[in-house]
């Protein structure tokens, strides 16, 4: 999730569990936890893909953060013991520490998991990323009820820190209520996809930011990929598909690279290849909208002899940026099935398939 999302929960998390003692300042502590393990954005691994793949790995382990609480709890008891010698009111305990610091540190990734984005939550082990993909990156919806829970103990004190169980009992509902939306469209192409003998190939449904009412579709299937956006009020009879070439001709080429390797690992069976003026670039079809690669990557360039190589340090393309009329379509597509097609974007050449088409404006 996205910095402030992670901040809010901590801050709410703080608020829930220490507030009635530390007040305002469980709330800052709590941010200030949170958002500890997003801190690995700051150190390069050397590669961008190592960038990319590497994040939310070590600092969003649940088999590194536990024991981390652990010790912050002990040094928070210890130093609140010693300042608190001679005073009436008792120390907080250790027991009330360790839940803070477990529950600041162990939220985040726990959250971050409910998105695309792939979290790590057993490095070092090395199973592929968790991502249960039912909340986007950024979500007001998630993040409105902690926002207006830390503002009004902020601005009151601990005669407000009711407001923090409450809204973090209402994002939990609304976190409850993307796994149902995400069930429901699943239902609703499932038939779809049997009807084409679809049904067995890997299939990312997510959402679209910044709600969980339109959901993207991608399944990838052999040489070719499909793509589709359905609204939470389309009927089963509006879902409309785009199919592209995934350069599948490319692939052996792409993971007899380390680069290759590891984008195949992270992003599963979801990535693109092309070709471009002697390069091989693979792209993550997993996150951004409609011909906007957010994570593409250059792994191999050709030789004299017209072979692919390795290069040394992966490249990484510019993060294209929707137009306009894109996020305008994107909006209108909630209650319009028609108003966003996958190929009226990035200058794709659209494949013919026996799936629904939508309608392009060619």
């Amino acid at each position: 999730m996205d910095s402030i999302t992670q901040a809010v929960l901590g801050g709410s998390i703080g608020a829930t569990v220490l507030g009635r003692r530390l007040g305002r300042r469980a709330v800052l502590l709590g941010m200030a936890i949170a958002t500890l393990p997003d801190l690995d954005v700051m150190f390069d691994a050397g590669d961008p893909i190592a960038n990319y793949s590497e994040h939310r790995g070590i600092t969003h382990s649940l088999l590194t953060l536990p024991p981390f609480a652990a010790l912050c709890a002990v040094l928070a008891w210890w130093i609140g013991r010693r300042r608190g010698r001679g005073r009436d009111t008792p120390p907080i305990s250790l027991a009330r520490w360790w839940w803070f610091f477990a529950l600041a540190l162990v939220t985040h990734p726990l959250i971050d998991a409910f998105t695309t984005y792939g979290t790590q939550l057993l490095w070092p082990l090395t199973p592929p990323p968790t991502s249960w993909s039912s909340i986007a990156i950024i979500d007001p919806l998630y993040t409105l009820p902690l926002l207006v829970a830390v503002i009004l103990v902020l601005c009151r004190g601990s005669r407000s820190v009711r407001a923090a169980p409450i809204a973090l009992g209402l994002s939990t509902l609304y976190l409850g209520l993307t796994l149902v939306l995400k069930g429901w469209v699943v239902s609703q192409v499932t038939p779809v996809l049997i009807e084409h003998r679809l049904q067995d190939r890997p299939i990312l449904v997510q959402p679209v930011m910044p709600t969980s009412l339109v959901w993207q579709l991608v399944i990838s299937d052999g040489e070719r990929y499909h793509q589709a956006y359905v609204s939470i009020f389309d009927h089963q009879d509006q879902i409309r598909f785009d199919t592209f070439s995934r350069g599948a001709e490319l692939e052996d080429a792409a993971l007899s690279t380390p680069g290759g390797r590891r984008m195949a690992w992270f992003a599963g069976p979801f990535i693109g290849y092309r070709e471009d003026q002697g390069r091989l670039v693979a792209s993550d079809l997993r996150v951004g909208m409609p011909g906007v690669e957010v994570f593409s990557f250059t792994i191999a360039q050709r030789d004299a002899e017209g072979e692919w190589q390795a290069l040394t340090t992966s490249q990484q393309g510019p993060m294209a940026r929707p137009a306009p009329a894109q996020l305008s379509s994107l909006a209108r597509r909630l209650f319009d099935a028609g108003a966003l097609c996958t190929a009226d974007y990035g200058g794709r050449t659209r494949l013919a398939s026996s799936l629904p088409q939508c309608a392009t404006s060619e």
